[in-house]
């Protein structure tokens, strides 16, 4: 697969991010990701989302694709 910079699109300042709560069981882990989370990152982002709750979000696209947040999704299964 060749990945061209020219091929991305810029963001458009009349179209917002928006906002969708969703349930943790509707989102699906890429499991192509190459980023892992030991046990103890896992436990520390448990704690950290039962304290302040989600200050960062899980990003995912158009499709429903897992962009960010692989551990933060991990650890609010287990919560």
């Amino acid at each position: 697969m060749n990945f061209d910079i020219q091929d991305i699109e810029k963001p458009s300042r009349n179209s917002p991010l928006t906002i969708t709560y969703r349930p943790v069981e509707d989102l699906t882990p890429d499991p192509r990701n190459a980023r892992t989370h030991p046990k103890r990152q896992i436990e520390q982002l448990k704690s950290a989302i039962a304290s302040f709750g989600f200050t960062n979000p899980i990003l995912i696209d158009e499709g429903d694709a897992l962009i960010a947040g692989h551990g933060r999704l991990r650890a609010a299964r287990d919560i």
